[in-house]
């Protein structure tokens, strides 16, 4: 089952950076358009005879469709840098489903079966562990030590005996 769902995803990850690549390209989420340059606002100032109000219009309304023109272009420029982050964000993602499934599909089904430890008895204790080669090696040290001062004991006490 791991290496279905495995295959999956690899499949699902390639795709991932398929379309990465076409938005990026610009292949997918088409150009935006870009309106002509928005000239700085003008104000047109204050209508004060009534042959000034029709200028004053007219002005008012080359101001609002200059905003509308930065505007547009504004939204624009934020299109464009959305369609680049979410084509790389694609591209990134799908590198990962896929490799993580690449991972899984190789490493599944493979690993070998690890018994659990178990706790020591008289038929399983490592016999070749270096914590009982050294006690093992204490314990022989101390015997023969304590054979070597007996056997002078021994020999002091037969040669005080056959001195007196």
């Amino acid at each position: 089952m791991k290496k279905k769902l495995s295959i999956v995803g690899m499949i699902f990850g390639v795709a991932l950076v398929f379309v990465g690549i076409l938005t990026l390209s610009g292949a997918l989420g088409g150009d935006p358009s870009y309106p002509s340059f928005a000239t700085p606002p003008y104000d047109s100032g204050y209508a004060l005879f009534s042959s000034d109000y029709s200028t004053y219009s007219v002005n008012n309304s080359a101001e609002a469709a200059s905003a509308a023109r930065a505007a547009a272009y504004t939204i624009a420029h934020v299109a464009e840098f959305l369609t680049t982050f979410l084509g790389i964000m694609s591209t990134l993602l799908g590198l990962a489903v896929g490799g993580f499934s690449g991972i899984v599909f190789v490493y599944s089904g493979t690993a070998p079966a690890v018994a659990a430890p178990s706790a020591p008895t008289a038929n399983n204790i490592n016999y070749n562990s270096s914590a009982f080669e050294t006690a093992e090696r204490a314990r022989k040290e101390a015997a023969e030590r304590a054979r070597k001062e007996a056997a002078e004991r021994a020999r002091k006490e037969a040669a005080e005996k056959s001195a007196e």
